[in-house]
This record gives C-alpha cells, structure tokens and sequence, in this order.
C-alpha cells in the first residue's frame, strides 16, 4: 500500500499552518484555506494510493476551504469526491446547494465545479475519509451523478454503510498491507463507491457484471463477520440472506480458494486466537472461547489451531511471567487446592480439542495449573468410559 502521511508536527509551530497551507494546493487541489487557530495548527493527513482511486484521511481543527473558478482552471484531476465525516462537522457548499451531513453520512462533490467548506470540530478535531474517484472509472451518466453533489446520503446502512466500514477499516489497516494489494482493494473501492452512487441515480444497469459480483462477495464477508458468533451460520444461511443459491454462493467463493465452510472456520478461529492473546479475557473457560465464536464442544478448533497462534517466525507466544499474571487478574497456582474439573472440561476438552488445549496451557499457566494440575486424572477416573481416543463427534454438532 502506498501511503503519503503529512503532519503537522514535522515543521516549526510558526510555520505549520502555511507549510500546511502550500502543502494542500500543491499535492492536493489548489484552493484557499483558513483557520482560526493558526496560530497553534494541528492537522494530519493521510492518502492511500489504491489503485484506481485515492483515499485520504484528514483530521483537522476548525477550517474552511474555498475552491474557486480559477483554482479550478489552475489543476483540475476530474474527479468526483466522495466523503464520510467520523467526527465532527463538516458543512458543503457545491452548485447552489448546501449541506451539513450528520456523522456517518456520505456526501459528494466535483474537483471541476467550485465549492466551499466548513470544519467544525468536536473534542478538538474533525476527521474524516475522502475517496477521490476519476471521472472516467465511473461507468454511471454523468447527469444523473451530479444530481448527487451536495445531497446527503445515508453511509450507516446498506450498501453506504459497506463503503463506510470498508473505508474505515482499509485506512485503519494501512500499513499491512503489501504493494500487490494495491489495485484489489482500490477495484473493491470503486466497485462499492459504484454500488452506492448507482443505488442512488437508480443506474444500476449500467454497473458491470464483474463490479456487482464483487461488491456481492464483500457483502457476503461483512454479513458473515457479524454473525461469527452464531452457531447457525452455514453456507445455506448465507445465500438466503443475500437471495443466492448455495451453489451460486460456493462459485462466489471459488477464486478466493476456499470454501464457505472453511472461509467461517478461518474467521472464528482467528476470533479465538485474538481472545486468548488478550489478557482482559484471562478468565474465560477455553470452552466459552470456543463457545463465544460459534463452536459447539467438538474438534472444530482444533486442526491448525496452534499453527494460527505461531508468530512470524513460527514460535508459540511465550508462557507470561508471574508479574504479567498478577497483572492480568490470574492467582497463583494452589498446590493444595484445586478446583474440581468438570468431566465436560477435563476430558472432553482435553481429548478432542488438544491442538487448542495446549495453547491455552501455554498462553495461561497460572490458570492451567490452578484449575488443571492433579484433577484431569480424578475427572477421567470417574469417567471410566471415556476412550483414551479422541471421540468423533456427529458433523451436525460441529460449527463449519
């Protein structure tokens, strides 16, 4: 990904609002900027190259900005920008039309028409993320688009509630991102900053078949996101949502080379992994971890597990000092005491879940000890039936 980061912080407090100031009508588009508080400006800006499009993340203290004609005829890049303010507000001012869009709406201007705007901060800052779109990537009429400029829409719901949380979490991501993703996540910008504007100017006939799919798969993937911790969801639950056949679903699927099944397996084994790496959640039965992300008490956590939790350089995360135990809420052991295991944890669990198992031995050893050493023997002696097997259980009680 590449990312330009501009910060006020890097030029002298005299100086930052008019290297800010250049900077702007240099590298972005030539207008006139001013601010109140010149005189102790902060501000930072981020933009991504992505691709076909740019996104630029701004946060900024009380601004305004006015574009004029002969900035226009100055630079023009002939595009279309399209915002959503995270904080703060941000009014516009565009073609005879005004708008001051609450937090989380969309709005929509033209680099080739003046404008002006307005930042008014809350808790000292305005922030927000501008997608800049060429004009001549966007296969919808241009008529029926600038219908558009200063109206707000809705960017918490549907399709503008997609674009919003994939922009936010694409800037939130940035840095790990490696070059080659570049133009993917920028065709998957434009694809859904597409959707929006076509849903809008009901032109949705003119959006390609191949942008639709892909708007469709990232639909799919924050449906399933959601609902991660549901024990129902399943490829068929999947397709009904999105009023898709399953097979229509698979074939969605099919170039991304996985499966639905294994797509939700992956996510909530990363869920887990994520919960048993933070220290807040130390206290969590293993089971309840499984249990808090879809899994039934089955071998679904298993296989690969512990291959997930590895680092970079293939090692298991270290086992916490006594300090960082204490710190993290865990008593010490109890060499004396123990607390009774139930035959569901200390043998079932301990059987068919031991890739996870031993994970969460190492990741919490004051825990293992206090509440496993000395007892998984007295919990399987009483359960004289189990199999020193690992049992297989029905696939119909088993998360995908």
């Amino acid at each position: 990904m590449f990312e330009t980061v501009y910060s006020s912080d890097e030029w002298p407090p005299g100086e930052r609002f008019d290297r800010w100031r250049e900077m702007i009508t240099q590298s972005y588009l030539p207008s006139v900027v001013s601010c109140d508080e010149a005189a102790d400006f902060r501000g930072v800006a981020k933009v991504l190259q992505a691709g076909p499009v740019h996104v630029a993340t701004l946060r900024l203290p009380a601004l305004q900005v006015l574009r004029t004609p002969v900035h226009v005829r100055r630079f023009d890049p002939d595009q279309y920008q399209l915002a959503v303010t995270l904080q703060g507000r941000r009014t516009m001012a565009q073609g005879g039309l005004e708008v001051a869009p609450e937090v989380g709406d969309l709005v929509l201007n033209d680099s080739s028409h003046p404008y002006e705007s307005w930042m008014l901060p809350d808790r000292g800052a305005v922030e927000t993320i501008t997608v800049g779109i060429p004009r001549a990537a966007l296969p919808l009429p241009r008529m029926k688009v600038d219908r558009l400029l200063a109206a707000p829409m809705a960017g918490g719901t549907g399709l503008g509630g997609l674009l919003t949380q994939f922009l936010v979490r694409l800037v939130a991501e940035s840095e790990s991102y490696r070059p080659q993703d570049t133009v993917r996540l920028g065709t998957v910008v434009l694809d859904l900053a597409t959707a929006v504007l076509a849903h809008r100017t009901e032109t949705g006939g003119a959006v390609p078949p191949e942008s639709r799919q892909r708007v469709l798969l990232v639909s799919i993937n924050a449906f399933i996101e959601r609902r991660l911790g549901t024990v129902q969801l399943s490829p068929a639950l999947v397709a009904a949502a999105h009023h898709i056949s399953v097979r229509q679903l698979h074939r969605l699927f099919l170039p991304q080379g996985t499966t639905v099944s294994e797509w939700i397996r992956h996510r909530r084994l990363e869920r887990c992994r994520r919960d048993l790496l933070d220290p807040r959640l130390a206290e969590l039965p293993v089971h309840a971890v499984g249990a808090r992300w879809g899994f039934l008490v089955c071998g679904g956590l298993q296989p690969g597990f512990q291959d997930r939790l590895r680092d970079p350089t293939g090692r298991l995360p270290a086992a916490k000092p006594a300090a960082a135990d204490q710190a993290a809420g865990l008593k010490p052991p109890e060499p004396t005491r123990c607390r009774p295991v139930p035959r569901l944890v200390g043998v079932v669990v301990h059987r068919e879940l031991p890739g996870l198992f031993d994970a969460w031995a190492v990741l919490r050893p004051c825990w293992f000890m206090q509440n496993f050493t000395d007892t998984i023997e007295t919990a399987a002696g009483k359960a004289g039936s189990v199999s020193s097997a690992p049992r297989t259980l029905p696939p119909s009680s088993c998360a995908p």
